[in-house]
């Protein structure tokens, strides 16, 4: 049932939910798309409305006007806009590397505020008319700097250590920064971004460990633009099992308890969640709750209703 569950990312605010299918499908800027009710069926068809538009060449209804494409800036804070050539479009997705989020369209036009990475990154807005004809831009934009950024460490995991999942996917990671006034950054697992809250320079936070081998690095911002970048710390997991798929539900909003919930059919007879974690054979869910900051994770191997 879940051979073919195609990968999406679905990001808001500082809500990200995550699904890694065991079909490899890589997890990029085009399988993103922004919604609270989309089904893997929809995650299918918009892709092959996407490469189909590409294919018959559909005219390109939205642009973006500002920053121009291959800019190289020092300042990791930039805004972009653009222009929406069809009227009845109301809102667009706007994707920074693998972030995804709707933005609404005024007047024709739109315009947002970014946060950009280390490096080059991909900025893409996406619009779709009544009829479903999808039209995509995409512009580059390309950060980099000499001045000293802030100072970031991540202290656990330690390099090359090895994890012990058998129990459960979700572990702590822990660091500090030296700029005092940072409460947000990235984190980067196997290049995929989660949103992190940092606190009077000490970074908390759990984590979910879903390959044999993962890639963590930390990125902030500090209040002048300027990118600060921790070393990249590989670690190893054992015991790990083979999963049809995990889905991952993180949040860092203080004050919010969400509820990871997986319906089966259309009549949802069968679902699993923290409140009903027997519901399906075959799934298990995983929960860590800490003040306002949360982890769900729920996996499938051989799952069926």
């Amino acid at each position: 049932m879940f051979n073919k569950i195609f990968g999406l990312i679905l990001i808001f605010l500082s809500l990200n939910i995550y699904i890694i299918a065991n079909d490899k499908i890589p997890i990029n800027e085009n399988n993103s798309i922004l919604s609270s009710g989309y089904t893997f069926e929809d995650v299918k068809n918009l892709k092959k409305r996407l490469n189909k538009s590409r294919n018959i060449n559909s005219p390109k209804i939205i642009h973006f006007t500002t920053p121009k494409h291959n800019v190289i800036t020092d300042n990791a804070f930039q805004a972009v806009s653009g222009i929406v050539e069809d009227p009845s479009i109301e809102n667009i997705i706007l994707i920074v590397n693998k972030n995804s989020r709707n933005i609404p369209v005024k007047n024709g036009c739109f315009s947002a505020g970014i946060e950009l990475m280390y490096g080059k990154n991909t900025i893409k807005v996406i619009a779709q008319d009544k009829q479903k004809n999808i039209s995509v831009d995409k512009i580059e934009i390309i950060y980099k700097t000499n001045k000293p950024g802030p100072k970031v460490l991540i202290e656990y995991p330690s390099k090359n250590e090895t994890i012990d999942v058998s129990n459960s996917l979700i572990t702590s990671l822990k660091g500090t920064i030296d700029d005092l006034n940072i409460s947000n950054g990235k984190l980067m697992i196997n290049n995929i971004p989660f949103n992190i809250k940092i606190k009077n320079g000490n970074i908390n936070t759990k984590i979910v460990l879903f390959s044999k081998i993962s890639n963590l690095q930390v990125q902030v911002i500090n209040a002048e633009g300027i990118i600060g970048v921790s070393d990249t710390i590989t670690i190893k997991t054992s015991e790990i099992k083979k999963y049809d798929a995990i889905i991952i539900l993180s949040w860092d909003t203080s004050f919010i308890d969400l509820d990871l919930v997986l319906n089966f059919g259309s009549e949802k007879k069968q679902s699993i969640s923290s409140k009903n974690p027997n519901g399906l054979s075959g799934a298990k869910i995983q929960s860590e709750n800490n003040d306002g900051d949360g982890l769900e994770v729920i996996t499938l191997n051989d799952a069926s209703p």
